[in-house]
């Protein structure tokens, strides 16, 4: 098998609820993935981004926030496992956090 690649773009629309006073936003989500597949592991990367489209930003450049995720998977046939990080790229992310570790759990019916 070779190598693995997707593009995906998409609306985003997040919405307060509860406790929450802050306004409505809409965003769009976009990213480039590609991985190595061998057997059934797979490694990854992923570079996904974020742009608001609601807020007023002084800047253009200011509305955009980027990731890199590097991650690797185990896949059988009806059920995936996988272990991935992400490392935020911009400024607006990192004050918040450096990085995430996640699981990913995926279940084919």
């Amino acid at each position: 098998t070779g190598a693995v690649y997707g593009f995906e773009v998409g609306p985003d629309v997040w919405i307060p609820t509860g406790d929450n006073s802050g306004e409505s936003e809409i965003l769009v989500h976009y990213g480039a993935m590609g991985a190595m597949p061998a057997s059934s592991f797979m490694l990854s990367a992923e570079l996904i981004g974020l742009v608001h489209l609601s807020e007023d930003y002084g800047d253009f450049g200011d509305r955009f926030e980027h990731a890199l995720c590097l991650g690797g998977s185990y896949n059988a046939a009806t059920f995936g496992l996988g272990l991935f990080y992400q490392i935020n790229l911009g400024t607006n992310l990192d004050e918040q956090v450096n990085g995430v570790l996640g699981l990913k759990a995926d279940l084919l019916l």
